[in-house]
Parts: C-alpha cells; structure tokens; sequence
C-alpha cells in the first residue's frame, strides 16, 4: 500500500494506491487536480500555477 502526498503553501494532500503504478497515476491526477507543473528534472517537485508556490511530493510505502 503507498500513500501519495502533496504539500504546498501550508496545505497537505494525500492518496492511497494499492501498488507503485497507480501511486504514480495518483500523483499526476493530484497535480492535475492542483494546477501544478512539475518541475522538468524531478516529478516530485513542481510549481502551482496560481501562486507559484514550491510544492513536494512523497510517496510512503507501508508494509502489509
């Protein structure tokens, strides 16, 4: 099970997906959702479009 989270000026977002490959659809769905651009080298790093605040993404791996 992995958790998605998103986290930018204050605000934090999360997601669960039951493997790495819909964590990864999760992700761009939530920046999608967001209005964020993902920075061109990271995907786990972008720019929301509105405000131009940083944002940071995790995804955290729970055993089960």
């Amino acid at each position: 099970m992995y958790t998605i989270r998103i986290e930018y000026g204050g605000m934090r977002a999360e997601r669960s997906a039951p493997d790495i490959a819909g964590a990864q659809t999760q992700l761009a769905d939530m920046f999608a959702r967001h209005g964020i651009t993902p920075t061109q080298h990271d995907r786990m790093r972008g720019r929301v479009n509105a405000t131009g605040a940083r944002v940071r993404a995790w995804f955290i791996e729970y055993p089960r």
